[in-house]
């Protein structure tokens, strides 16, 4: 027993053609969803605007501390030479501070 399934052929009718025409419009926004929809955007490219500006900011800042810890590096180097090199130079004046004297005094023997 071969079980018959019953099938209906759609057939497009002219109702279905107008619902489709109305449906492919493009419908005129409300004047209220009009406001809402700009004031959204507007808000959307100021944050955009105002995450721009920040970011530049810390870059700045990067910056600026990054040359700062560079100066400090840098001077902190050029004070290390030059207390080696009035060591070097007098070793008298390195032998009256208590530790390094001692180091320099060793250094100044051999």
């Amino acid at each position: 027993m071969e079980k018959k399934t019953e099938r209906k052929e759609w057939k497009e009718t002219e109702a279905d053609k107008k619902i489709e025409r109305i449906l492919n419009q493009e419908f005129p926004l409300p004047l209220q969803v009009e406001r809402a929809k700009e004031e959204a955007f507007e808000e959307i490219r100021n944050h955009v605007k105002t995450e721009e500006k920040d970011r530049n900011v810390k870059a700045a800042g990067k910056r600026k501390g990054r040359k700062r810890q560079f100066t400090w590096i840098l001077g902190t180097a050029a004070s290390v030479v030059l207390f080696l090199v009035v060591c070097i130079a007098k070793p008298a004046v390195v032998r009256s501070i208590p530790i390094l004297g001692n180091l320099f005094g060793e250094l100044d023997s051999s």
